[in-house]
């Protein structure tokens, strides 16, 4: 996936996430369970976002290889962790 298109679907999930849980009424269980960790989610994925354009800025940095890249796959794995706290707490609010 190419840095723009990366940005692109993480400014779509933003908008998403904001049309969700942009509201007064939301449910305090629901904010605990579901929106903060995917709010994490997408702050994680951001800071990624920045790293790579930080790379990509940066003549000598090879992002298929060293720290960029382990830095990378280990906020990729934390967010994906935080994705399926996100999932367990929306199964636990289901009826």
């Amino acid at each position: 996936m190419h840095y723009s298109e990366y940005g692109d679907y993480l400014g779509d999930a933003q908008v998403a996430y904001d049309g969700v849980f942009d509201g007064p009424d939301l449910d305090r269980s629901c904010l605990l369970k579901v929106a903060v960790p995917l709010e994490l989610a997408i702050n994680i994925h951001l800071d990624v976002l920045g790293l790579l354009g930080d790379c990509i800025d940066e003549y000598a940095c090879d992002f298929s290889d060293g720290k960029t890249n382990d830095t990378a796959q280990r906020e990729w794995i934390g967010a994906d962790n935080v994705l399926d706290r996100a999932k367990t707490g929306l199964a636990r609010l289901a009826p």
